[in-house]
C-alpha cells in the first residue's frame, strides 16, 4: 500500500511555532525516557525555529517552551516497556529476567527493569557480539 505525499503549508508563523513547540516537548520527552533524539528531528526543529525567528520578536509559542514542561527520567519499567527497547518480544525479555541475565527488581509485587540494569545489558551485548566475531 503506498502512502499519498501531504503537502503542509509551513508559511503561518503560528503554525510553525506550534510545531517547534510540539517538536520541543517530544525531544524532552524522548530524553526524559532515555532513547537518543533523532537527527532528523534536530534539523526540522532547527528549521522552524529560523522560521519563526525571522521578522519577529518573539513568538507566544516560546512560552510554551520555557514554560517548562519538565520530564523526569524513568528509572524502572515494566518487562513490556523492556522488551519493546530490546526489540524483541516479552516471552524473550521475561525469559532473560527469570535466567538473572537481566536484572530486575519488585516494587511492590509488580517487576521492575532498572533503565541502568538495562542499558548495562544491552552494552554488554554488544561486547559479547564483538568477542564471539574474533
Amino acid at each position: 500500500m503506498s502512502r499519498t505525499p501531504v503537502l503542509i503549508d509551513l508559511s503561518s508563523r503560528r503554525l510553525q511555532g506550534h510545531l517547534r513547540a510540539a517538536i520541543g516537548l517530544h525531544k524532552k520527552w524522548l530524553r526524559g525516557i532515555g532513547l537518543p533524539v533523532p537527527p532528523e528531528l534536530q534539523e526540522i526543529e532547527q528549521f522552524l525555529k529560523n522560521q519563526v525567528r525571522e521578522g519577529q520578536e518573539g513568538s507566544p509559542v516560546d512560552g510554551l517552551l520555557a514554560a517548562s514542561c519538565t520530564v523526569e527520567p524513568m528509572l524502572l519499567i515494566d518487562v513490556s516497556e523492556a522488551a519493546r527497547r530490546l526489540n524483541c518480544s516479552t516471552s524473550t525479555t521475561k525469559r532473560l529476567v527469570k535466567s538473572g541475565d537481566l536484572p530486575s527488581v519488585m516494587l511492590g509485587g509488580l517487576r521492575r527493569v532498572r533503565v541502568v540494569d538495562l542499558n548495562r545489558f544491552v552494552e554488554g551485548l554488544s561486547e559479547g557480539n564483538q568477542d564471539a566475531e574474533t
